[in-house]
């Protein structure tokens, strides 16, 4: 999901500022049981590892680097396939939103500053 940052002021009378992270699309409802269903399916699967000596097949857990791929493959199919069908829901840009914020307080700033 797409993040951006921003410098925001604090409250407090030092005049501090902290960099925010925040989100600017989300899932909707449907989309959340999607990936609810991946967490708890998309990674329990084995991996063919030959045959018994019986002629069975034997199964392994995946390795770190095969789980780790197959996660990401899931998730990147799962956000292209979310986007295609509608799924997304795109939010504002925090920076559009204190806009007028940021614009009084840098006019507050120049003022005190002539």
């Amino acid at each position: 999901m797409a993040t951006k940052t921003r410098v925001a002021r604090t409250a407090s009378k030092f005049d501090d500022k902290n960099v925010v992270v925040y989100t600017t699309e989300t899932f909707d409802q449907e989309a959340n049981i999607a990936l609810v269903l991946i967490e708890k399916w998309g990674l329990v699967a084995a991996m063919p590892d030959g045959e018994d000596s019986a002629g069975r097949a034997k199964l392994r857990l995946p390795t770190p680097q095969e789980l780790a791929t197959r996660a990401l493959d899931i998730a990147q199919e799962f956000t292209a396939l979310a986007r295609k069908r509608g799924h997304v829901v795109l939010l504002p840009d925090l920076n559009e939103i204190n806009k007028e914020q940021d614009d009084k307080a840098a006019a507050r700033e120049q003022a005190s500053k002539d």
